[in-house]
């Protein structure tokens, strides 16, 4: 029995203690990107393990295993998942011998595999592919790539030529989104959902039902999509519902579905926050996974009415404040006892800035706004890059080598990023904030037809609903009124808080009414457009802030 059958590839972690071994003897790094999600890793592990294909892989490569939960950075970097990549000695990725020879596609959204329920290959295949990839493996020739001669990122030293923004841009978006042959539950897919309730687009109207109606398999869903994948799920039923675009309320049925089997599956008593996922030996939590998670239990709230939703909500709030944040180094992206963490990922502080502006516009609590202003301030302070325009994915860090040590910009973190940004911009005045999303929007280093960046620029076209609470927020009325809003979809609402003991401050704003709670809504220069003081009445008033 070889000493692979035996006892198993021992697979090395990250870090530069393996790429100094691959240095020192000669050898490639056999990189192998996991999701802990899927029993298919350990499938793919039993095959590349197992007898003369485990003797490969343990004597002519430095074999190292990364969670794509622990590091989406590294998974992003490489692009790779459920695969292996092989890298140089200095972490640069190589061609892929096997990526030439069989397309496989992973696992669909809807549950179980894509195609064949098989390994991409068979054992002799691997073995077959791991010999050449060894024998064309050269030291001396590895470093260098394709990308040699280009120019090297030095810094944010400069401002880049920004790109005309064309008025037509979010349209012809749209209109390749829509020739899509598949709808998956992708943030920047809610273009679907803006283009039905902004342009009346009937065609989009459609294909957001089908989005909203894509089948929700219970724990199957949960196991292949995990805890972003469900929060973003319901977040599109809780939309597709704001709408009225179905009857029936099915969407508001299948939403609370989601939500509920997320706390049941997910939600950890011991630490008040979301799992990643119902697998694996310890629990992991993810900055990202329970910010979107918090969106979705505050719109559940809103269409329900059920407390227990906002007080998980508040619960992850609050751990993500307190125990996930750190002020020199921004949000940690997992929390998992005894493993190394990473902070300073684009996506965790810009979807947990996001949710903190979404429980701000809801609540009306200033201490969201302020922590969503301290995220939007690391933002600029550490991940804003002037020389291309735009949010880098991560910080570099000093331990990092390789490609992890080059800028790269992602379109849909930064349009998640660019929509927090644009709601600070409006909720605390800051023309810096509008300034940088205008800036963003107009960079060449970012796709012009991604859609989520297409919403934004139109959001910022059309300018802001402005919402006028007056009323004290512990008064039921007042709730009743604030909780109609919450109930609408409402992209460009900004909501202002005005409690109706400070005179100076409703004088200041000319806003007058016979009596106390009250909901208006403002034009330009807070000029009233309609007022009430009926909850059955908001979807009006908003309708004459629309015309």
């Amino acid at each position: 029995m070889s000493k692979a059958a035996a006892e198993g590839v021992a697979w090395t972690e990250w870090g530069p203690e393996p790429f100094a071994r691959a240095a020192k003897e000669g050898k490639p790094v056999l990189l192998f990107v996991i999701d802990p999600r899927s029993t298919l890793n350990e499938q793919i592990e039993k095959t590349i393990s197992a007898g003369s294909v485990g003797d490969l892989v343990v004597n002519r490569f430095v074999p190292v295993r990364v969670s794509n939960q622990e590091r989406p950075d590294i998974q992003g970097c490489y692009n790779s998942v459920f695969w292996m990549s092989l890298l140089s000695s200095d972490a640069r990725k190589m061609p892929d011998l096997w990526s030439e020879s069989k397309t496989w596609a992973g696992p669909d959204v809807k549950g179980g595999l894509s195609s064949a329920q098989a390994l991409p290959f068979a054992p002799l295949e691997w073995q077959e592919l791991l010999l050449k990839a060894a024998a064309s493996y050269h030291p001396s020739t590895a470093s260098k790539h394709e990308d040699d001669g280009k120019p090297v990122w030095t810094g944010a030293v400069g401002e880049f030529k920004a790109r005309e923004l064309r008025p037509d841009g979010p349209q012809r978006s749209l209109k390749a989104l829509k020739a899509k042959s598949k709808i998956r539950p992708d943030p920047s897919e809610e273009l679907f959902v803006y283009a039905a309730h902004e342009w009346k687009d009937d065609e989009a109207r459609a294909l957001a039902i089908l989005g909203a109606s894509q089948s929700f398999r219970g724990a199957e869903t949960l196991r292949i999509l995990g805890l972003g994948g469900c929060a973003a799920y319901a977040d599109r039923c809780w939309k597709a519902n704001s709408l009225s675009i179905a009857k029936g309320e099915p969407f508001k049925k299948a939403g609370a579905e989601a939500v509920d089997l997320l706390v049941a599956e997910l939600f950890d008593q011991k630490t008040r926050v979301f799992k990643a996922s119902s697998t694996g030996e310890a629990p992991v939590f993810l900055a990202d996974g329970n910010a979107q998670a918090v969106l979705a239990l505050l719109k559940a709230w809103a269409h329900l009415g059920k407390k227990q939703y906002f007080d998980i909500a508040e619960n992850v709030l609050q751990h993500l404040e307190k125990k996930m944040y750190d002020p020199v180094l921004g949000m940690v992206h997992c929390q998992l006892p005894g493993r190394p963490v990473v902070h300073g990922l684009l996506a965790d502080n810009a979807w947990t800035a996001l949710a903190f502006t979404e429980a701000y516009l809801m609540t009306g609590r200033k201490p969201y706004r302020e922590f969503a202003d301290q995220l939007g301030r690391f933002l600029f302070q550490e991940l804003w890059e002037r020389e291309r325009g735009g949010f880098l994915t991560r910080t570099v860090k000093k331990e990092d080598f390789g490609p992890l040590t080059e800028p790269r910009l992602d379109a849909k973190e930064n349009a998640v990023a660019f929509e927090a940004v644009w709601r600070l911009s409006e909720i605390k005045g800051s023309h810096n904030y509008r300034k940088w999303v205008d800036w963003g929007l107009k960079s060449p280093a970012l796709p012009d037809g991604d859609p989520g960046l297409a919403r934004i620029q139109d959001m910022l076209a059309k300018g802001r609903m402005d919402l006028e609470v007056v009323g004290v927020l512990s008064d039921p009325k007042t709730e009743a009124l604030l909780a109609a809003v919450n109930r609408l979809y409402l992209p460009r609402k900004i909501v202002s808080f005005v409690d109706p003991n400070d005179q100076d401050y409703v004088m200041a704003h000319k806003l007058e009414a016979v009596s106390y709670p009250r909901l208006f809504a403002c034009g330009a220069n807070l000029k009233r457009i309609a007022d009430t003081d009926d909850p059955d009445k908001v979807p009006e008033i908003v309708a004459a802030l629309r015309a």
